[in-house]
């Protein structure tokens, strides 16, 4: 059987094409002049395209496109979860999954820099179905490396404690340095971010040794 892709004609990839770049081009202008600041005008120019084919794709013009890219970033990352969940093995020293968890979160950080600068600034924009999306797909990876740790505590690896809290707490601390850089610098640091982190991780796995 063919698959979807083979079906699409030569008019369907361009439109697939087009909306994305609608969104991309929103997207740019949305971080460099907020949400507010950045009109339809503006994104049609970036984009080169006419008035009339833009809110072809987008009836609803502006706040249509800010709603599609949070709800395709939030698809795209709970279709990536399982991913990052299933790369925590049980026999895993505490250390080691403590920095893949610092490793997982700065891909998360770097491929969304813009993302989230964009939620920072238009917070109140974000409906509660939105919010309450956000904060499930959040406590559901929580919840993940929470079992984890329990395992760690089952093996004699480290004390018994409230895992959700603990991993909550080791994911706030982490994430002041990449929203340091989100918020202050031009571009995530990698490896200067990592760098920090390590500190981190050798501090709390110390501190929950058994």
């Amino acid at each position: 059987m063919e698959n979807d892709a083979s079906r699409m004609t030569s008019r369907d990839l361009l439109a697939i094409e087009r909306r994305k770049q609608i969104l991309e081009e929103a997207r740019k202008l949305f971080v460099e002049k907020g949400y507010h600041a950045a009109s339809m005008r503006a994104i049609n120019r970036a984009v080169g395209m006419s008035d009339v084919l833009t809110y072809h794709y987008f009836p609803e013009g502006k706040l249509q496109i800010f709603n599609t890219m949070i709800k395709e970033l939030q698809e795209a990352r709970e279709s990536e979860k399982e991913k990052s969940i299933n790369a925590l093995k049980d026999d895993m020293p505490l250390k080691e999954g403590l920095a893949l968890l610092a490793d997982i979160m700065a891909d998360r950080f770097e491929a969304d820099r813009d993302f989230m600068q964009i939620m920072i600034q238009e917070r109140k924009m974000l409906g509660a179905d939105q919010m309450q999306l956000l904060s499930s797909m959040g406590e559901g990876f929580i919840s993940s490396f929470a079992r984890f740790l329990q395992a760690k505590a089952e093996q004699g690896e480290m004390r018994f404690m409230n895992f959700n809290m603990a991993t909550s707490q080791f994911i706030c601390h982490i994430s002041v340095y990449a929203m340091q850089g989100i918020l202050y610098e031009p571009a995530f640091d990698r490896v200067s971010y990592l760098s920090n982190i390590s500190g981190i991780v050798a501090f709390t796995a110390a501190l929950w040794a058994a």
